[in-house]
């Protein structure tokens, strides 16, 4: 099986710090599962896309997304986000992510001295259960997919990300 890193499309016009409060959001999406704290609503500015995938400042989906996620690896829990544009009168809503971690990386993986990850190598044994997923012991949050999402991806013309093929190896 085929494996992808899922990123943010930087080709694409993104919100920005001014635009969207970074601090408030992560610290929202840290919080516990409460259910009162599982909507979050934030005021955004100016006329950026709304893309179907963004990984900054925290991992979230189009509705449209979701719903294909959800085909694949159902079991995810999803936290929503309201994202209200005054000025155009819009709104569009955005799913946050509770993916699964996953302890996938081979021995083959290479690391800078600081710490982070340089050639990501996965073990299909480790990961052959999971369709998405994010990768344990990478310092920056990997999401990671299976050709099957990645080609549902392009084949329904979903926005704002970029796909890398990540090497594999089997497990001895």
């Amino acid at each position: 099986m085929e494996y992808y890193i899922l990123t943010q499309d930087e080709r694409m016009k993104s919100f920005d710090k001014q635009t969207l409060n970074h601090d408030e959001l992560r610290k929202w999406a840290k919080a516990s599962e409460n259910p009162k704290e599982s909507i979050f609503s934030l005021y955004v500015d100016g006329d950026c896309e709304y893309k179907d995938w963004m990984d900054r400042p925290i991992p979230m989906v189009s509705d449209e997304l979701k719903n294909i996620f959800e085909i694949y690896q159902p079991n995810i829990n999803w936290k929503l986000v309201v994202l209200a544009n005054v000025r155009q009168l819009t709104q569009k809503l955005y799913w946050v992510p509770k993916l699964n971690q996953v302890d996938c990386l081979s021995q083959q993986s290479e690391w800078h001295k600081n710490g982070i990850l340089k050639k990501m190598v996965i073990d299909r044994e480790a990961i052959r259960t999971y369709k998405i997923c994010n990768v344990r012991g990478s310092l920056a949050q990997e999401t990671i997919v299976d050709l099957d999402v990645a080609e549902c991806l392009l084949k329904f013309n979903m926005s704002g990300f970029r796909l890398q093929q990540v090497e594999t190896e089997q497990s001895r």
